[in-house]
């Protein structure tokens, strides 16, 4: 167990700790939104260590530019796709290389959680609307049936997963946006309010879990079973305030954010 991160707007500080996601080489990807009285929009990286590698993207409006980043997905040739829920001039995915130079951006309202499949077609949830990018053009759209989608996570099959804030379920599509089935996760101690806020796959294809101020974190089947929890509350090591987001790696690692910790933590299974 580890920790890194302290308030702040220097490199490898945080204003507000959003969601993560790591890469095929095992390195980590912050959203670091403003707060805290700091005007941060960016995304850090890091190494499974928690040492600082680069930061890109910046407060404002144009290219390369986020007013309210989210979330972060990245693609096997390193480029990396981070969602705005704030945005100045519409509310822009912004697309960065492996280096943090901006390349393209792509327009969705309000967008939240963001997810890329094998075959680098994007899902994006925004409002109550999952909106499928292919080639950066929209291919399908559809109601999620809740107004809060905090984030969004493909399987190992190619499912979509959403974590579904105002209804307190996960909820499963096909690439399509035809609905599989939801499940709840409004009855463990970690989810005290009930909204899912983080999804991460492991490389067994199970679904781990936080919630919006959530003081742990949950392990369940692809099917929506309850497996295991990790509950500890407070500002200590291995404790947390208000989780936000989550990652595990393909060796096991687990990378929780904590929004009001200002910092990551990092876990391994037992």
């Amino acid at each position: 167990m580890m920790n890194f991160g302290s308030p702040g707007d220097g490199p490898g500080q945080f204003g507000h700790t959003q969601q993560i996601a790591v890469d095929t080489a095992g390195d980590l990807y912050v959203t670091d939104g403003s707060g805290n009285g700091y005007l941060t929009s960016r995304v850090q990286k890091f190494d499974s260590d928690g040492n600082f590698l680069l930061q890109f993207g910046a407060y404002g409006s144009g290219l390369g530019h986020m007013t309210g980043v989210s979330d972060v997905a990245i693609v096997p040739d390193g480029r990396v796709y981070a969602s705005s829920y704030q945005g100045i001039n519409g509310n822009e995915i912004q697309i960065f290389d492996a280096s943090g130079n901006p390349l393209d951006q792509m327009d969705k309202y309000s967008s939240r959680g963001i997810a890329i499949n094998q075959v680098g077609d994007v899902f994006v949830g925004g409002g109550s609307e999952m909106t499928k990018f292919v080639s950066h053009e929209i291919a399908t759209e559809w109601d999620a049936g809740d107004d809060l989608l905090f984030d969004v996570e493909v399987d190992g099959e190619g499912y979509i997963y959403v974590a579904a804030g105002r209804s307190e379920r996960v909820k499963r599509f096909d690439s399509g946006g035809n609905f599989i089935f939801e499940f709840a996760i409004n009855d463990h101690p970690s989810c005290p309010n009930g909204q899912p806020m983080g999804l991460s796959f492991d490389s067994s294809d199970n679904l781990w879990i936080v919630c919006h101020d959530g003081i742990g974190f949950m392990k369940f089947t692809k099917y929506g079973e309850f497996l295991k929890e990790y509950v500890s509350q407070g500002t200590g090591d291995g404790q947390f305030i208000s989780t936000q987001g989550i990652a595990v790696d393909q060796t096991g690692n687990i990378f929780v954010s904590d929004f009001y910790g200002y910092r990551i933590q990092k876990f391994r299974e037992n």
